[in-house]
């Protein structure tokens, strides 16, 4: 843990003896009574409970502030049903434990990775007909197909916010405000959701594109909870945040990114100045990610900087990832020169192009599209079916691809003209290849493209381990 926060606050709802009739506010939950208390330091803070819910639309006064201040209808419900479940005598919850004053407020919502990997426990708060849903698993094994579809459109699911708000913690539970002192453990929740799918699947004869497409939220959920209970806090990479929060809803582009940087790192905002008001989210976003020796943000579809010095990166806004699909890997690991110019490490770099595809590349391909006629047909045909599926898996991208010879590389826009070179990361991965970029050079100067190589990445990594390079660019 961090020695104290040093522009963020840590408040939580701290339970009290005295019943109030003194100068400070105080809220009545459950019989109980609470005082809100800011912690400067670790050793200090008590345990405590983050409760994660859904705000809505309709709003009730602030008991901590006054008018016109106010929280979600849902909020003080919430806080009973996470209460009800155990004795703990701390909670953090956003309406209450978020500052309203800058740059506190800003410094909070950057540390929110902080603050929810710092909690005993986290409390997941579902509306009364999703959580009727969820109780199917305390007496089967498996959730019915209403169940899905109702959880599938289901608020808490669909949110930006709920990628952090689990990923942050292993001790996840899910209550219900209807169902006071009813505990669903999380584990048993992804287990029986996983299966649930598993078993739709085979009863319908459909596939994995297909379930993305029935219950889209749901498949992203799986993903989430896969996340929550195999990587370790913070150590996910940037393109496998990007790629699930591509598929999750919000109203306000600050929570897209506030919930991005908390799902990167479990450290307390520490930035003043410059970082915390000066500097677009998403600039935040990818700094943060450089702090971590990550550089994987490269790999998202969004137009170039028009900087000269840093043409590679990002343009300040949206971050979609170059494929919205679960990817693996701890980081694209990258350094700065003396010269201030980024250096890829553990990339493999392609400067001259093939002009037939290798048999090997051709059999995984037709493996991975599950077409054994691709083995022996037409490289046209063969980049036509992978270029379909990978439009089916949320790509955007362009069909003009570049042939390697051991795969197909398939940029986010047409390659054009002039002299190019390119790199493949051997760090990330999907089952179909991994993410690549493409340098251009012409008249006009040096531009880039991130792209989907679609490979036998086993075949690249020996390569990598007999030519394993870092390349900086221009």
């Amino acid at each position: 843990m961090m020695d104290a926060f040093s522009t963020a606050e840590l408040r939580l709802l701290v339970e009290t003896e005295d019943e109030g009739g003194g100068e400070e506010p105080v809220l009545h939950v459950n019989g109980r009574t609470w005082l809100l208390r800011t912690f400067t330091t670790p050793t200090s803070t008590p345990g405590y409970i983050c409760v994660s819910y859904i705000w809505g639309t309709e709003r009730a006064a602030n008991p901590f502030l006054p008018a016109p201040a106010s929280v979600s209808v849902n909020t003080i419900p919430a806080l009973s049903a996470a209460m009800a479940s155990t004795g703990c005598k701390a909670f953090w919850i956003d309406a209450f434990c978020v500052p309203i004053q800058q740059p506190a407020r800003r410094a909070t919502l950057e540390s929110m990775g902080y603050i929810y990997s710092q909690a005993k426990a986290v409390r997941a708060v579902l509306s009364a007909r999703s959580f009727t849903a969820v109780q199917q698993l305390s007496t089967g094994d498996r959730l019915d197909e209403a169940s899905l579809a109702i959880l599938d459109a289901d608020q808490w699911v669909q949110s930006v916010w709920t990628y952090q708000e689990v990923v942050n913690n292993r001790n996840l539970a899910f209550v219900c405000a209807s169902a006071p002192g009813v505990v669903i453990d999380g584990t048993d929740f992804l287990n029986g959701l996983g299966f649930s799918l598993q078993k739709y699947k085979q009863r319908h004869g459909v596939d994995t594109f297909a379930i993305r497409e029935t219950f889209p939220s749901l498949d992203a959920l799986d993903e989430l909870l896969g996340d929550w209970q195999i990587a370790g806090y913070g150590q996910r990479s940037a393109l496998q945040v990007m790629s699930n929060m591509d598929r999750r809803k919000w109203t306000e582009e600050r929570n897209y990114f506030y919930a991005m940087i908390g799902s990167v790192t479990s450290n307390p905002c520490h930035r003043t100045g410059q970082g915390l008001g000066d500097q677009h989210l998403s600039e935040t976003f990818m700094s943060v990610c450089e702090e971590k020796n990550d550089f994987s943000f490269i790999y998202s579809s969004a137009e170039r900087s028009i900087d000269p010095s840093r043409r590679w990166r990002p343009r300040a806004g949206i971050l979609p990832s170059i494929l919205p699909w679960h990817n693996w890997g701890e980081a694209q690991p990258g350094h700065y020169d003396q010269d201030g110019k980024l250096c890829l490490e553990e990339v493999l770099h392609f400067d001259e192009i093939s002009t037939s595809l290798t048999q090997v590349a051709r059999d995984f391909i037709a493996q991975w599209l599950r077409r054994r006629d691709l083995a022996t047909a037409s490289e046209e045909d063969i980049v036509r079916a992978g270029h379909f599926t990978l439009l089916r898996m949320g790509f955007t991208g362009s069909r003009d691809y570049v042939n390697l010879g051991d795969g197909v590389f398939f940029p986010q826009t047409p390659v054009g003209g002039g002299s190019f070179d390119l790199v493949v990361s051997t760090t990330i991965r999907w089952s179909l290849g991994a993410p690549g970029l493409v340098r251009m050079k012409s008249a006009r100067g040096t531009s880039y493209i991130p792209g989907v190589f679609v490979g036998p990445m086993g075949h690249m990594e020996e390569m990598a381990n007999r030519n394993g390079t870092s390349i900086c660019l221009d």
